[in-house]
This record gives structure tokens, sequence and C-alpha cells, in this order.
């Protein structure tokens, strides 16, 4: 492990054939390579504990038809012979859908990815990999740090990459990691005069001679908090977050477990959207395996995704690759299985929440929020100074009751209902705490509960709040 640090090093590379060999530099440490991993990998200061190097299909030449595995599969095995390290055993390639008119000979091949397929794959690639990594090595205070390197990258796919590695670190930070990303990029060079590679051994230059040093720059670096995941909690319009592909026949995905998962996952984000920890908590109690199921089913879609995806021959001169498309569901599902981990890990008992869970949810999960963090730490205090004066009963009571408001209590559900709009604008404002809403008890400690014929309105409220996020 890099010091206190878990480090992971995302690379996109484009076509490593006929880069030049190069004095890579940064602080005291130099490094001769075809590309900045041969730095990356000697430095110090630099060494990640993974690296993810993701490359296109579009580096795909040996025109025929066949399954899409095949396609990668070669692609992947091509990149291997361009790494050029010493140690191997802690990077992994990653082929990924790409854009493309390419010519071979008398064939041209059309590689047709949609660019969001592409960037679902890298996000969903990126965070799933660093998270199994995360979870069989342990760092001081959970603290991660991500290197981009964007010295090799080819033009949209270098933009991508970056957009889906930041929105992948707002997930992570959701788990309760302390994310740090640094973007690099070395110094610009005119390679005209300088060594290619070998014809026999592709990691050696064809002239054994001095080439000049370059420094390898850290452009920038970011905090991204558990809040910054907000960001991203918006969702194209016209129901595509209801599904994960636009064809998901033969995929043995059960239609009725995955509108489950959605209904939940839209609850899970809208709660956490608005700061409704309870409602939140309550949800990630009732439901501890969702974690479990989500990754399964979103498995299952990308496995489909595969299987589904082909290379065609169009005619004796064309060949194309076609992919089923990933739709809005799949970030909706990555999203919620990152704030239910992240809940998850806050959570020290069964069904009620206690006060305790809320006040740790408000400090991990909201780290970065300003108007979200204010409105809750207003209601906790608030509660808090119920218990400082011994007001909350033993017994199950109403919040209104217990603020000595009954005079503005509308017990009819009916009556609350009545007016959708005015009580999804109060929810938000009190963070779910709706005094109408919520019931509370102190035996031991502090308990809050959804009043029970709540329920069904709490969820129309939550989902009309998802509506307003696509």
């Amino acid at each position: 492990m890099s010091g206190n640090y878990l480090r992971v090093a995302v690379i996109p590379w484009g076509d490593p054939k006929n880069w030049k060999y190069v004095n890579y530099c940064f602080e005291d440490v130099c490094k001769k390579g075809f590309s900045t991993l041969s730095l990356l990998t000697s430095s110090p200061s630099l060494k990640p504990d993974l690296t993810i190097i993701y490359v296109l299909d579009t580096l795909y030449d040996d025109v025929r038809e066949g399954d899409y595995e095949s396609l990668t599969s070669r692609v992947r095995d091509l990149i291997k012979n361009y790494l050029c390290v010493d140690e191997e055993p802690n990077i992994v390639i990653e082929v990924i859908p790409g854009i493309m008119k390419k010519r071979i000979g008398e064939i041209e091949i059309l590689f047709n990815a949609s660019p969001s397929d592409t960037k679902l794959m890298l996000l969903y690639r990126t965070y799933v990999k660093i998270l199994d990594k995360t979870a069989t090595t342990e760092a001081k205070d959970n603290s991660l740090e991500i290197l981009i390197d964007t010295t090799h990258g080819l033009n949209y796919f270098t933009i991508l990459t970056r957009e889906a590695v930041f929105e992948a670190s707002s997930m992570l930070a959701a788990h309760g990691n302390r994310v740090k990303v640094k973007v690099f990029n070395s110094d610009p060079l005119d390679t005209k005069d300088l060594p290619g590679r070998s014809q026999p051994n592709p990691c050696a230059p064809k002239e054994d001679r001095e080439v000049p040093k370059t420094r390898y720059n850290l452009l920038y670096e970011v905090e991204v908090r558990p809040w910054d995941l907000t960001k991203y909690l918006r969702y194209s319009s016209g129901g595509s977050s209801s599904k994960l592909l636009t064809d998901v026949r033969d995929c043995n995905i059960n239609q009725e477990h995955l509108n489950e998962l959605i209904k939940f996952s839209r609850r899970v984000t809208a709660s956490y959207r608005v700061g409704a920890l309870v409602e939140l908590l309550t949800f990630v109690k009732e439901k501890p395996e969702a974690t479990q199921e989500i990754l399964e089913i979103i498995d299952k879609a990308v496995k489909c995704w595969r299987m589904k995806a082909k290379v065609e021959r169009l005619d004796e001169k064309t060949c194309e690759t076609t992919f089923t498309k990933l739709q809005e569901g799949f970030r909706l599902l990555l999203h919620a299985h990152a704030v239910v981990s992240g809940t998850k890990k806050l959570v020290k008992q069964q069904l009620p929440a206690a006060l305790s869970e809320v006040k740790e949810a408000r400090k991990k999960l909201l780290e970065g929020s300003e108007i979200t963090s204010a409105l809750v730490d207003s209601e906790i205090g608030l509660i808090e100074k119920l218990r400082k004066e011994n007001k909350i009963p033993r017994d199950w009571t109403t919040y209104a009751e217990i603020m000595e408001e009954k005079e503005e209590v509308r017990t009819e559900v009916r009556d609350i209902k009545s007016d959708l709009g005015r009580t999804k604008r109060n929810f938000i404002a009190h963070a779910g705490l709706l005094k109408d809403f919520i019931e509370i008890k102190k035996e031991e400690r502090v308990e809050l509960r959804i009043k029970e014929e709540c329920r069904e309105l709490i969820n129309e409220i939550l989902d009309e709040i998802f509506r307003e996020l696509t």
C-alpha cells in the first residue's frame, strides 16, 4: 500500500504501437519508456496499488465475424505487449466500446458504440474495480487516492474517462472513503526525432541513444466528499431510469424484481438528495440485502450487454459492432448501491432509527453540503432540546404532540394528501422530519420512526422528488 493511502491509477490509452521512447521525470525520479506507466510503477510518490488501463475496442485489427468477447480478448492481449514494466500483477486492462470508422486493407469496420455506453462502462468498471480493491486492503482512515493520467488518452475517450472517474469517486466517498483525485499529464514534446519501438522487441527502442527528459505534472487535485454524489443524481427523462438495457430478452433478469429494485433505488436517492435521513435509514434497515441484490442485477445486465454485442459482416467489404444500449436505470442502481452501502456502515441496530444514527449519518453522508446540513442540524437541534428537557415519552408519540402543537396536527392523511405539492415542499424544508409524519420515544436512547399510516404518502412524496431529478 502507498503509505497511508490506497492508491489507484486510472489511465486511458490510445494506440501504443507508434509511441516514442521518452525519459519521463517526476520530482527526483526519471524513467525511460514508451509510456508514463514505466514512471508510475517506479516512483515511490506515484506507484499505485492498482492500475486500470482503459483502451477502446477500436484497436481491433483482426477482421472477422464473431462474438464481442473474442474481440476484447484479442485487444487485451495486444495491449499486454506494450505494458513494458517489470511488475504486472496489479495492472488491469479493460476494453471499452468506442466510436470509429476504420479501414483495414479492403475491409471497413464501423465501431458503433454509444458515448453514453462508453461512459457507463467506464463508470461501472472504475467503481467496481476500486471497490473490490478497497475490500481487500486496509488504508488509514479509509483514505483513497486516485490518479488520472491523461498523457496517452484519445480525444473524447480521455474526457469521458475523467468524468466517469470523478463520478465513481463521489460514489466511493459515499461509502465512507476519504477520496482525493489527482490529474496528471506530461509536458508536450516534439516526438519527431525520438526513437520508436524495436520491431522484434516492442519494449526496446530502435536505437540506443540519449533521449530528452520531459516533466510529468500534477495538473490539479480535488478532495471528493460524499455530497458530491448529488451532482450526478440527474437522470434522462422518458422512462429510461426504469430500464437497464434497451433489450433485456434472454438476460435472465426477473422484471418484477428489477421493478422493485428500481422503485427502492429511486426512493433511496430521493431521500439522500433532500437529507431525509430517518427515511433513508428506514429503507436501508428494512432491506439490508439491497446492496447484494443491486450488484447482482447490474452484473447480469453487463453480462447480457456483452452477450448481445456482436461483430457483424454487413457485406463483403464492411463489418460493424452492434450493441444493445445501456439505460439510465443502470446509473440509478449504481448510485443507490453507493448510498445504501455507505448508510449500512452507520447502522448500529435494527429498526427503528436511533437519533445517534441520524447524527452519524448527518456527519458522514452529508459531508460537503451546506444548506441540507443546516436543515438537518436545525431539526436534530429541536429533538436534542426535547431530550435534554425530558419531554420525550417512553411510548411512541407523534412528534407534533410532543412539541405541543396538537392544534396544528392534521390526523387524517387525506387532508395532508389533498395538497401534495405543499406537503412535499414542507418535507424538503424539514429534511423529512415533518412533525405529523414522525413518532418519537426515549428509553435508553432516543428513537424515531415513520408513522405507519404516513408511509404511503411519504413514498409518494419521494417518488415526486425523484421525478424532478429526471
